[in-house]
């Protein structure tokens, strides 16, 4: 009897409408707290529109919670063999938590074959390691060398988001109040990346959000220049800008010739929440 394998992620993972109807991923929702009282469950039913109203119309900072360890364990118990990609551990307990589902499971059930992926990442970067999970698992590759490679993937991968509206990432104390303020008083749309690790940190201020993409674009060419026409995959994650998003991707395509594919998706709750209008997020694996 062949076993039945499995991709669980958090809501941070920007999952598609079809993606959502796959009988082999399933998402455990973080929490959003808005203004102290107003709590969104990530579950897919967000109105993003909605979310972000609510968080401008607030003066206080933005809670999230991440998934209990009951919700880790009731999406992982499903299977044989599952995969499980959370943010990363350096911006939400969500990772820990699922640790604690896996050894929980694995007590109640030791056959199982339970992987823990720190994303070191979040969003699109989620996204790109779930899509190479499908493709392992459509391929039948072994759980061992599904793990040893994933990982590989990983430590390759880079993440890079500009944000044209630094309000929640100030309001929520991710920059400092007179670096946010100057910022937004200077139109500055800064480049911002993770730093391996599964932090984040600044490659770049460009003042406006055209010059900006033009020298995310520039940074992205650069990076993937020494690589093979048709290699890699990218994804853009977009918050409430898909002409922007096109536009991008178009771009993209013509100076980074490694991409292969280029899939965009709209961000859901939570990367929204941090996005915000505008906003935009891409990843890929070198």
């Amino acid at each position: 009897m062949d076993k039945l394998k499995g991709i669980v992620v958090d809501s941070c993972c920007d999952l598609t409408p079809e993606l959502r109807l796959s009988p082999y991923i399933e998402m455990v929702p973080l929490k959003i707290m808005v203004d102290g009282s107003n709590e969104y469950t990530d579950d897919g039913s967000i109105e993003i529109t909605e979310l972000l109203s609510d968080i401008a119309a607030s003066k206080k900072a933005v809670h999230t919670s991440c998934p209990t360890v009951e919700e880790y364990y009731t999406a992982m118990e499903k299977y044989d063999e599952v995969y499980v990609v959370t943010l990363s551990d350096k911006l939400s307990g969500s990772h820990n938590t699922a640790n604690i589902a896996k050894d929980n499971l694995l007590e109640e059930y030791p056959n199982k074959k339970v992987h823990i992926f720190d994303s070191k990442s979040a969003s699109a970067g989620e996204l790109l390691i779930l899509l190479q999970l499908i493709d392992y698992i459509n391929e039948d590759t072994p759980f061992d060398l599904i793990v040893k490679n994933t990982e590989n993937f990983i430590s390759k991968m880079h993440t890079l988001f500009v944000l044209e509206d630094l309000s929640i990432l100030r309001k929520n104390g991710r920059l400092g109040k007179v670096t946010g303020l100057l910022a937004s008083m200077l139109n500055f749309c800064p480049i911002m990346s993770d730093n391996g690790d599964g932090e984040i940190m600044a490659l770049s201020k460009v003042r406006g959000i055209k010059k900006s993409l033009a020298k995310l674009t520039d940074i992205v060419a650069t990076m993937t220049e020494n690589y093979a026409e048709g290699s890699l995959r990218l994804v853009i994650s977009y918050c409430n800008c898909l002409e922007r998003a096109n536009k991008l991707k178009a771009v993209i395509q013509e100076k980074c010739k490694a991409f292969n594919e280029i899939k965009l998706f709209h961000t859901g709750g939570l990367s929204s929440t941090y996005a915000n209008d505008g906003g935009i997020i891409l990843a890929f694996s070198l």
